[in-house]
């Protein structure tokens, strides 16, 4: 699993970004790696699922 501190790395904002700059950070990423735009990329598809599980995690 990812460590918390790792998290806003992942999604390149600083550990005290608003939600608002999560939620526009978890959109640029998950456009980058989103598995329709890297079709057969494991490491994409993988990057996605985090993004996804991230943004979950800090901002629920």
């Amino acid at each position: 699993s990812i460590k918390e501190t790792a998290y806003y790395d992942i999604l390149k904002v600083s550990s005290n970004a608003t939600q608002s700059q999560i939620k526009t950070a978890y959109y640029k990423q998950s456009f980058i790696y989103h598995p329709d735009k890297n079709p057969g990329s494991d490491e994409a598809t993988q990057l996605f699922s985090e993004i996804t599980y991230l943004i979950y995690t800090l901002l629920i």
